[in-house]
């Protein structure tokens, strides 16, 4: 019994050094980024956001500019030549601050002054040699940028629920707007008044021109509605209150 304990003892001594080892090894930088959002509008061609160092050592940062497209009702980006960032890769001392500021190199042409443009820029933490033996996480903020030539539009969202008998129901919108329309909550009601919350909906951004997709979870053959459902929740620009006719999955 005393062989058994103390082994037992030792297992748990050896977990307890282990775990100490590793939060020692363990690190996560910690940089502030403001503002969290960037806008142009009309003329306007630069703007700009301070990256703060909270470390108690140098980070050194890099930060891209993508272009952001909603495809398949999926957020995507990709690579982009008409945003520039300057500096795009700087080291911060401990507790200092670097203004970055972004310029717009395409001037908007007519197709592009009614619609709002969407673009993201990625704020990476690149990690130092020293600490590539420990186990590091490195941090990635991305911030949104939005450009629009004349006065700031309005989305305009419509809404469906996409039902397939043999698979899933989606529930989608698509935003027929010039403006985007970011959400802080949404929630389905069925026929039935059961209310289903949309779980990935909170804080979800909808592009002007794009559509974007909810799988909505719990939703059987059977509990299906033949009616239009009601879609209701809160965004930036108001509230959402609309119905949902039901169309065939395409």
């Amino acid at each position: 019994m005393l062989k058994r304990a103390s082994a037992h003892f030792l297992s748990r001594l050896a977990c307890l050094l282990l775990l100490s080892l590793l939060g020692q090894a363990a690190s996560a930088a910690t940089f502030e980024v403001t503002p969290v959002l960037l806008e142009m509008q009309g003329a306007q061609r630069v703007t700009s956001f301070t990256v703060v160092n909270r470390e108690d050592q140098p980070t050194t940062i890099q930060i891209r500019p993508m272009l952001w497209q909603q495809e398949q009702g999926q957020d995507g980006m990709a690579t982009t030549g008409d945003v520039q960032v300057s500096p795009p890769i700087f080291t911060v001392a401990p507790g200092e601050s670097q203004l970055v500021r972004v310029f717009m190199r395409a001037a908007m042409t007519p197709a592009d002054s009614g619609r709002e443009r969407s673009f993201r820029i990625l704020i990476d933490e690149i990690p130092s040699p020293g600490q590539t033996s420990a186990v590091h996480m490195s941090l990635r903020i991305s911030i949104p940028l939005f450009v629009y030539g004349g006065r700031a539009g309005t989305p305009a969202l419509e809404w469906k629920l996409m039902t397939d008998a043999k698979g899933p129901t989606w529930l989608s919108v698509v935003n027929s707007g010039n403006r985007r329309a970011k959400l802080a909550t949404l929630v389905v009601t069925d026929e039935n008044g059961r209310r289903h919350e949309v779980a990935g909906a909170k804080s979800a951004y909808v592009l002007p021109g794009s559509q974007r997709l909810w799988r909505l979870e719990g939703w059987t053959q059977n509990a299906q509605p033949i009616k239009p459902v009601t879609v209701s929740g809160v965004a930036d620009s108001g509230e959402i209150s609309a119905q949902a006719p039901r169309v065939p999955l395409q």
